[in-house]
C-alpha cells in the first residue's frame, strides 16, 4: 500500500516538474503544497525533492521572500509535525528530522533556524543518532557563537565528532568554539581551539579547512600579539594551499590579508599587488569575499593619498554588499545586514567627501533607504492595488495588542496594584514583549514590500523623474558621543553633478538636534517665536545651495527643495532655518522624503484639479470649523463617522476623491501602528490605511503624523509613507506637537490654495506664508512643524 502511494506522490512531482504552462512561483507554490501534504505520512525523498525545488524555483523568481519566509513556514509546519510524531512513536520520524536539519541550514534567520535545529536535535536524541546530534548541536553552536551566548553545545558536538571517528565534523566544531572563546574574552582559550582545529584539519586531509585555520590563526596573532611576521607566515602558508582550495572564495580572502598585513609594515606596493590579485578571483558567488577585497584596496589607496580612486573602490565595496544584502528573505535580515555593514558605509561616504565625489556620495547615502517602498511606488500598480496586502488576520492580531497596550497603561505598563518588586518585572515583559510586537509589524510590512518590489531603478532615473528646477539635499549623521557629523549632498537639477559636504557639528549644534528630536523636549525650542537654532543649524545648508537660494538669478517663488533627512534630523522642521537671515520658508518650496527614489517616483503620479474631498474631522479640536467651513466652500466634501470601518469603506476601490482630510490628535508610535485617534475611542492605524486607496492630496492635521522610522537600512514605514503607497502623490503632517486653533487655520487656509490649483507643498507653503504674515511673528510651534512629504511641488504652478 504504502510503496503504491510512494509511486503516485513520484508520479505527482514528476507531472508538476513537467507542467510548462505555470510559471516559476505557481510551480513552486503547488510544489510547497505536494510537501505539505507529505509531511506526517509519504514518499519522503518526493517531499523533499519538492521542498527544494520550490525553494529553488523562488530564488530564481526573484521572490526575495523564498529562504526564510516559505522555508521558515514550511519547517514549523514539519518541526511541529515532528514533535508530535515523536510523542507517539511513529515510525520515520528521523526522516522529517533530516529534513528540519537541511531546511534550518537554508535559513538566514536565526531564530526560525534555530527552531528547525533544535526539533530535530530531539528527535536525534530519542533515536540515538550520534551523527545528527552532533551535527545540530555544531549549528546550535554557531547560531550560540553569533548571538554571544556560549551554552557549550560545540564543545558537546566535538566530543561526539572524535567518539564517532568524525574529523571534519569536529574541525567545524573546534572552529566554533574559537568564536565563542574570542566572544567570552578568553583569547588563550580561542588560540587553543584554533592550533587544535589546524592539526585536525591536517590529519583528514581537508586543504580547505586548513586554510580557513590559517587564516583565522593569523588574525588571532593580530589580535593579541601584533605580530605581523608570524600572522604573514600563517597566511603565507594558506596562500601555498590555493591551487588546492575547492572554494574559489578563500583565495580572495587570502590575498586580502596578504594587502593588509603589508599595509600593517608599511609596503604598499605589495599591499596594492595582493589586492590585484584577490580581485582576479572575483565573481557573483563570492561577492562577499570581494567586497573586502576592494575595502583593502580602498585601505592601500588611502594612504598613498589617492582619495579619488580609494572612493571607487569603498563605492564598489558598498555596491557588492549591498547585491549581497538584497539577497536576503526578508526586512529583517535585510536590516540586520545593513547594520553589520554600516562602517562600510561610512567609510566610503567619508572618501567620497574628502575627494569632493558627490555621485559617489549620493549612491552610498541611497543606498539601504526606502529601497523596497522606492520600488513598490515605481512598479506595476496593480501589485499595490485595492487589498493587495494580505497578512492573514496577523496585522490585525497585532495592532489590537499594541492598542490595547497603548490604551490602557495602569494594567498594562504599571501592573496595577503589584507589588513594586512585582511591578518592575511586570513592566519590563511588557516593554519587551511590545518591541518585539513593533518589530513582527515592521518585518511584516518590510517582507511584503520587498516581495512586490520591482527591479530597482538607478539614481539617474530618478533624477530624470523629478520635476524640472527641482534641487535635492539628502543628509547622513554619525554621532561620536555627544558630537555629530553630517554628511550633506546637494543634487541640483540635471545635467549639474551632486557636491558633498561634511559638516562638524559644534557641541550646542549637536545639543539642538538631539533636543528637536525627543518629543518631550522639542516643544521648548519650539515654543518661541525665534531661537538660536533656526541660524545655528543653518550651516546643514552647503554653500553652492546657499548661493542658489539668496542669488540674483533666483526665480521669484525660489526653488523646489526635496529634503531627504535620516536619523534624529528627521525631526527638523527646516523651513524655519535661517539662511542669510531669512526663513528658508521664503527661498523655497519645501519637500520631506524618506529616499530620493520616494520623492521621484511620487512625482509620476499625475496631478489634476481637486474637486470632491473626504474628511474625518474631530470637533473636539478648536481648529476644526475653519477647516469645514473652507472644505464645503471650494470642494464637494463627504464628512465620514470617526470610525476605521467607515473610513476604509468610503476610500474603497470606486472612491472619487482627490482630497483626503483627518484632523485628530496623533501617537508617537512608529510603524503600521503609528495611528490617529479619530474619536474617543477609534484609531486609525497606519496598518488599516494599508487597505484604502488614499486619495491624490492626504492631509493629517494631527501632532507627530509626518513621523517615520527613518533609519538606513530599515523601511521608513508609517502613516505618511503608507499613505503615499496607497496612491498620494504628497502628504501634508506634522513633525511635533502642534496646536489646534493654529493648525485648523493653516489648513484651511492649504485646502484653498488646492482648489486653486497649487500642488501641496506650494499650497502649505503659501498657507504658513499668510499665517505668519497676519500674525506678527507667532511661535514656530504654530507653523514650523506642518510639512509636506513625498513629491515636490511644482514652484509658479
Amino acid at each position: 500500500m504504502f510503496g503504491s502511494r510512494s509511486r503516485s506522490d513520484a508520479k505527482r512531482l514528476h507531472a508538476l516538474l513537467r507542467d510548462s504552462k505555470l510559471g516559476k512561483k505557481a510551480k513552486a507554490q503547488a510544489l510547497l503544497e505536494l510537501a505539505s501534504e507529505l509531511f506526517p505520512l509519504g514518499d519522503q525523498q518526493v517531499r523533499d525533492e519538492a521542498l527544494h525545488t520550490a525553494i529553488r524555483l523562488y530564488v530564481e523568481s526573484g521572490d526575495p521572500r523564498a529562504k526564510d519566509e516559505i522555508v521558515g513556514r514550511i519547517g514549523s509546519e514539519m518541526a511541529l509535525v515532528a514533535k508530535a510524531s515523536l510523542e507517539r512513536g511513529d515510525e520515520g520520524t528521523e526522516t522529517l528530522a533530516d529534513s528540519l536539519f537541511s531546511l534550518g541550514r537554508k535559513l538566514d534567520d536565526p531564530s526560525l533556524a534555530r527552531t528547525l535545529f533544535e526539533q530535530a536535535l530531539a528527535v536525534y536524541e530519542a533515536h540515538g543518532n550520534l551523527k545528527g546530534q552532533a551535527d545540530t548541536l555544531a549549528r546550535l553552536g554557531s547560531l550560540d557563537a553569533q548571538e554571544k551566548h556560549d551554552h557549550g553545545r560545540a564543545e558537546r558536538a566535538a566530543r561526539i565528532y572524535a567518539e564517532i571517528g568524525d574529523d571534519k565534523g569536529r574541525l567545524f566544531a573546534l572552529n566554533i568554539m574559537s568564536i565563542a572563546a574570542k566572544e567570552r574574552g578568553d583569547l588563550i582559550q580561542a588560540g587553543e581551539h584554533l592550533r587544535e582545529a589546524l592539526d585536525v584539519a591536517r590529519a583528514c586531509g581537508d586543504v580547505d579547512g586548513e586554510a580557513g585555520t590559517l587564516i583565522g590563526l593569523a588574525s588571532h596573532v593580530m589580535t593579541t600579539r601584533r605580530d605581523v611576521e608570524l600572522s604573514e607566515k600563517y597566511v603565507l602558508a594558506a596562500r601555498d594551499l590555493i591551487p588546492r582550495l575547492v572554494d574559489p572564495g578563500m583565495a580572495i580572502t587570502i590575498h586580502s590579508m596578504l594587502g593588509s598585513l603589508a599595509l600593517s609594515r608599511g609596503d604598499v606596493a605589495a599591499a596594492e599587488r595582493s589586492n590585484r590579485h584577490a580581485l582576479d578571483y572575483h565573481s557573483e558567488d563570492w561577492a562577499g569575499s570581494s567586497a573586502a577585497a576592494h575595502g583593502a584596496a580602498a585601505d592601500g589607496l588611502t594612504i598613498q593619498g589617492r582619495t579619488d580612486k580609494a572612493t571607487r573602490e569603498a563605492l564598489e565595496q558598498v555596491r557588492l554588499l549591498e547585491r549581497e544584502r538584497r539577497r536576503l528573505g526578508n526586512s529583517r535580515n535585510q536590516a540586520r545586514a545593513y547594520r553589520k555593514n554600516r562602517p562600510v558605509y561610512r567609510r566610503a561616504l567619508d572618501l567620497a567627501a574628502t575627494s569632493g565625489d558627490g555621485e559617489a556620495a549620493l549612491e552610498v547615502l541611497e543606498s539601504g533607504r526606502a529601497q523596497a517602498l522606492t520600488a513598490v511606488l515605481g512598479g506595476d500598480p496593480q501589485l499595490i492595488a485595492h487589498n493587495a496586502f494580505d497578512f492573514d488576520g496577523e496585522l490585525d492580531q497585532l495592532l489590537r495588542r499594541i492598542s490595547t497596550f497603548e490604551e490602557s497603561p495602569d494594567v498594562f505598563r504599571t501592573g496595577g496594584n503589584l507589588t513594586p518588586e512585582a511591578r518592575s518585572g511586570w513592566t519590563a515583559m511588557m516593554a519587551t514583549a511590545l518591541e518585539e510586537d513593533h518589530e513582527r509589524l515592521a518585518n511584516l510590512i518590510g517582507t511584503e514590500l520587498l516581495r512586490k518590489a520591482a527591479p530597482p531603478e538607478t539614481i539617474a532615473d530618478h533624477r530624470a523623474m523629478l520635476p524640472s528646477r527641482t534641487h535635492t539635499l539628502a543628509y547622513d549623521i554619525e554621532w561620536q558621543g555627544s558630537r555629530a557629523t553630517v554628511y550633506a549632498v546637494w543634487v541640483p537639477p540635471l545635467p549639474a553633478a551632486p557636491t558633498v559636504d561634511r559638516i562638524n557639528l559644534t557641541a550646542e549644534q549637536s545639543r539642538w538636534v538631539r533636543t528637536l528630536a525627543d518629543q518631550d523636549t522639542a516643544t521648548t525650542l519650539l515654543n518661541h517665536p525665534s531661537h538660536g537654532w533656526q541660524t545655528g543649524l543653518s550651516s546643514l545648508v552647503p554653500q553652492g545651495l546657499r548661493n542658489i537660494l539668496t542669488g540674483s538669478e533666483r526665480h521669484q517663488d525660489g526653488i523646489d527643495l526635496v529634503i531627504v533627512p535620516t536619523g534624529e534630523l528627521w525631526a527638523i522642521p527646516f523651513a524655519a532655518l535661517h539662511v542669510a537671515e531669512t526663513p528658508l520658508l521664503d527661498l523655497a518650496t519645501l519637500s520631506l522624503s524618506p529616499s530620493l527614489g520616494v520623492a521621484a517616483t511620487a512625482s509620476t503620479r499625475r496631478i489634476r484639479p481637486v474637486r470632491r474631498a473626504l474628511a474625518v474631522l474631530d470637533t473636539r479640536l478648536r481648529g476644526t470649523s475653519a477647516e469645514r467651513a473652507t472644505l464645503k466652500r471650494h470642494f464637494r466634501l463627504r464628512e465620514v463617522p470617526p470610525l476605521a470601518s467607515d473610513i476604509v469603506t468610503a476610500l474603497g476601490p470606486r472612491n472619487k476623491f482627490d482630497l483626503g482630510v483627518v484632523s485628530a490628535h496623533g501617537d508617537n508610535v512608529r510603524g503600521l501602528a503609528h495611528s490617529l485617534r479619530i474619536g474617543k475611542e477609534a484609531r486609525l492605524f497606519a496598518g488599516v490605511l494599508l487597505r484604502c486607496d488614499v486619495p491624490l492630496w492626504w492631509v493629517m492635521g494631527a501632532c507627530w503624523s509626518g513621523r517615520v522610522n527613518n533609519e538606513p537600512g530599515q523601511e521608513p514605514v508609517g502613516l505618511p509613507t503608507v499613505a503615499l503607497l496607497r496612491g498620494a502623490r504628497a502628504v501634508v503632517a506634522a513633525l511635533h506637537v502642534v496646536p489646534d486653533r493654529a493648525t485648523g487655520q493653516i489648513l484651511a487656509t492649504t485646502y484653498r490654495g488646492l482648489a486653486e490649483g497649487k500642488p501641496a507643498p506650494a499650497a502649505l507653503r503659501a498657507a504658513q506664508r499668510e499665517y505668519l504674515a497676519n500674525r506678527g511673528g507667532p511661535p514656530l510651534i504654530h507653523w514650523a512643524p506642518l510639512v509636506s512629504i513625498g513629491a515636490p511641488g511644482a514652484v509658479g504652478a
